[in-house]
């Protein structure tokens, strides 16, 4: 091949290198804008997109959620329905077994109502044959009770006479006090029953005392106490008050219970 001639003179080039270059910049301008675009635009439709569909499963959850709660209640209602159907199954059975009880009863009930009434008409007719018996028993009972009440009587014990041992006949003014268990007793002239005081408070009695006192006064009295077998702290209470008031005193036993007999003193006051 033949060479090629070498060229002469000046050359122009006619390669629009700056146009080329503004478009290469306008084409990265572009780039950029667009990625930076997409870069700013992408995460705000993700957000939005996410937002929504939480919201759409807030909702779906809420839903759920009172669902949820509709069952539970429902589950709660038929527990107890489930217990009430339960107990009232056990009443039911126990209704059931009571009216079985009850009827087995009454007719035990019948049974033993046969059996009484024919044990009760049997009692009768026995009653009815020892009725005569029992009127014949019934009179011998009343006999017997009079028999009983006669040999329960207690005889009245005999009037105990007090005699002048020991005291003396020629005593011109006695004051004759008994003396028993719980009290004092005071006769009269005449040997009758005057007044009566009790052992408790003895000391105090102001109207005991005056008639210690009176006694005292009397020239030549004395005070007989009238002991009984049971009345020893009476009269030594008795006594000492009439110790404690000068009074001159002196004891005579008194055997028995029977009531005091002083007619040997009195029969001797009124021959005087």
């Amino acid at each position: 091949m033949g060479r090629r001639r070498a060229k002469t003179g000046i050359a122009v080039e006619l390669f629009p290198f700056l146009s080329i270059l503004a478009c290469v910049i306008g084409v990265l301008t572009l780039m950029i804008s667009g990625l930076a675009l997409g870069q700013m635009d992408t995460p705000d439709l993700e957000k939005i997109e996410r937002a929504e569909m939480f919201k759409k499963l807030q909702v779906k959850i809420d839903k759920d959620g009172k669902r949820k709660e509709e069952l539970a209640d429902l589950l709660a209602k038929a527990e107890q329905i489930r217990r009430e159907l339960e107990a009232a199954k056990r009443e039911l059975e126990r209704l059931e077994k009571d009216a079985l009880d009850l009827d087995a009863k009454k007719k035990r009930d019948e049974q033993l109502n046969i059996k009484l009434l024919a044990e009760a008409d049997r009692l009768l007719e026995k009653i009815k044959e020892l009725e005569p018996q029992l009127k014949e028993l019934l009179a011998q009972i009343d006999k017997l009770k009079k028999e009983l009440a006669k040999r329960k009587v207690k005889p009245k014990a005999a009037a105990v006479i007090i005699r002048p041992s020991g005291t003396g006949k020629n005593i011109k003014s006695a004051a004759f006090i008994e003396c028993t268990a719980n009290d004092v007793v005071i006769f009269d002239n005449k040997g009758k029953q005057k007044v009566r005081y009790p052992r408790s408070g003895l000391r105090e009695n102001l109207e005991f005392i005056d008639y210690l006192d009176l006694v005292a006064l009397s020239k030549g009295a004395r005070v007989v106490f009238l002991v009984r077998q049971d009345a020893y702290y009476t009269w030594r209470d008795a006594h000492n008050v009439a110790e404690s008031r000068n009074c001159y005193n002196a004891p005579l036993p008194v055997i028995g219970q029977g009531a005091i007999d002083l007619s040997m003193f009195t029969a001797g006051a009124q021959k005087k």
